[in-house]
């Protein structure tokens, strides 16, 4: 099996990354939403409330926030 990055910011959809195992996947993800918010700013799991701006959620296969007007997300996909 092999897994893809797929990251969206404003409608911009970037070049897909591809892995060999969800964990790598899953790390760059980490790492990419890390480049976009604090730390302390993010919330691992399912978040009992929608991300306020400057805040991100990463959940198993999404993660998705909101910092100075621009909306961002990403999502693993298995192939």
């Amino acid at each position: 099996m092999k897994f893809v990055l797929i990251e969206v910011i404003e409608r911009e959809i970037s070049t897909p990354a591809f892995f060999g195992t969800y964990q790598e996947a899953y790390d760059e993800m980490v790492s990419r939403v890390r480049e976009a918010f604090d730390e302390e700013d993010i919330t691992f799991g399912e978040p009992d409330d929608c991300p306020e701006n400057g805040e991100a959620a990463v959940m198993e296969t999404t993660a998705y926030g909101e910092r100075h007007g621009n909306n961002y997300d990403w999502k693993i996909f298995e192939i």
